[in-house]
């Protein structure tokens, strides 16, 4: 399993696409909450994910308001109840 924490500029495209896949998959079809999902806020965050053989586990997206202070959005499992949110909240915060 791979952790990795990169800004807008840093994910390439192809995970910049999965990752909206995924978030689209979980906030908006399996949650039945259509909203704006794209909402600009991607540029000025950290996207923290963890994959494993290229296959997307667990993503969350941080926003760094000061060198003190971190808010976690966006946040999603693919795999449930295998312990996967703790990692990513230790690498967010």
């Amino acid at each position: 399993m791979n952790l990795h924490i990169k800004t807008f500029e840093q994910l390439s495209s192809t995970e910049l696409y999965e990752l909206l896949k995924a978030r689209s998959a979980v906030f908006v079809v399996e949650q039945t909450c259509p909203y704006q999902d794209i909402d600009g806020g991607d540029y000025e965050s950290l996207h923290v994910y963890l994959e494993e053989e290229g296959k997307l586990l667990a993503y969350l997206r941080c926003y760094v308001q000061d060198e003190h202070t971190a808010r976690i959005g966006r946040m999603l499992t693919m795999e449930r109840g295998k312990g996967l949110r703790r990692p990513l909240m230790e690498a967010g915060i």
